[in-house]
């Protein structure tokens, strides 16, 4: 949605006059399309993945620029959930052949754009994320606690970066100076939905996940000290819509963001300082990849070298919650860099300029 629904349908909005635009999620592309478009930009795959690259020629050879988007790496890390199915059914090659195919490959941040280079496509081009402000969930509406609010907002494939919080909220509890003003909120608890197994033959098989066996049991010891937080102190608030989870953001006042030192990780996106930001939060990231690009310690956020995990997010966490002015100073200024960049209106605009300059316009 991020990267192809609400752009294009940005551009429907502000930009009709310029671009006719189609928008396609449900229904195929027919030969029926074939020379009828002057671009096609396709985050992924078209229609099938298996018939990505046969799409991309036939669509190639009647005229258009294709262009394909990538927000993630092309295969996931060790430990990811859809590592294994990923590789089994061949997900990665194809979406590496697909982007060998295409005219121009977009991605989110230049850092990314270097392992595309080279690899599979030396037409790159940055279009970075973007959070349309006028949704009601990007709306401010915080909800106001007499304790500090620190908040992790994630999905269920976190498990090795949340491993970098393993002890700091047992010394945040521990501490007499700040466990009576804190608050701990995990965002996005799902114990919903199915895991697919592979047998030893390599079969698949589909089943319903256990709330025993769920990820988030694992998340939730972190974060509430093995069960040993109070209820003042812990909070967990469950998953929401696509088109609703930024609500999440009005119930933290400090957002952090550890990161495991991956590739996968090292490709990620500016989302999560941009979502903060907007929502005028503070954020406390790991020192690395885009993280280490767009903050400034001390400025606009803090960053925590990954080689003192084991005191640094304590540290930080506690020196925020003791002091309202650093974090009021960190808030604005964060906000003050992602607005008004990093707005989808903006970006649009962005976007709107290189298709002209690609077409030649």
């Amino acid at each position: 949605m991020n990267r192809s629904i609400w752009p294009a349908q940005e551009i429907q909005k502000n930009h009709s006059e310029e671009f006719e635009v189609d928008i396609r999620l449900n229904q195929p592309i027919s030969e029926s399309d074939v020379g009828k478009f002057d671009i096609v930009h396709f985050h992924r795959r078209i229609n099938g993945p298996d018939e990505t690259v046969e799409w991309i020629n036939k669509l190639q050879n009647g005229g258009a620029i294709v262009i394909s988007d990538m927000d993630d790496y092309w295969i996931p890390f060790h430990g990811h959930p859809a590592r294994a199915l990923v590789i089994k059914n061949g997900v990665h090659k194809q979406i590496q052949m697909a982007n060998k195919a295409a005219d121009i490959v977009t991605t989110t941040t230049e850092i990314y754009a270097k392992h595309i280079r080279g690899k599979l496509n030396d037409e790159v081009h940055i279009i970075p994320n973007a959070v349309d402000t006028e949704m009601k969930m990007w709306k401010p509406d915080d909800k106001g606690s007499d304790r500090v609010r620190i908040g992790w907002i994630g999905g269920s494939s976190h498990e090795r970066d949340l491993a970098k919080l393993e002890g700091t909220f047992n010394k945040l509890f521990s501490d007499p100076e700040v466990r009576d003003k804190i608050q701990i909120v995990m965002c996005g608890y799902d114990t919903r939905g199915t895991v697919t197994e592979m047998g030893p033959n390599g079969e698949e098989k589909t089943r319903p996940i256990r709330p025993d066996e769920s990820v988030w049991n694992k998340f939730e010891r972190i974060f509430n000290n093995n069960d040993k937080a109070t209820e003042d102190q812990y909070v967990r608030r469950n998953t929401l819509p696509i088109t609703q989870y930024g609500k999440h953001y009005n119930f933290v006042d400090i957002c952090l963001a550890p990161l495991d030192e991956h590739t996968f990780n090292e490709c990620k996106s500016e989302l999560k300082i941009i979502e903060t930001g907007m929502m005028s939060k503070v954020l406390i990231a790991t020192d690395r990849y885009v993280y280490s690009d767009l903050l400034t310690h001390g400025e606009n956020g803090l960053l925590v070298d990954p080689r003192k995990n084991h005191k640094l997010w304590y540290k930080y966490i506690k020196q925020l919650v003791l002091d309202e002015d650093l974090r009021n100073k960190l808030s604005k200024n964060l906000y003050n860099l992602v607005h008004p960049v990093y707005t989808l209106e903006y970006v649009t605009n962005q976007r709107c300029a290189w298709y002209k300059q690609i077409l030649g316009r």
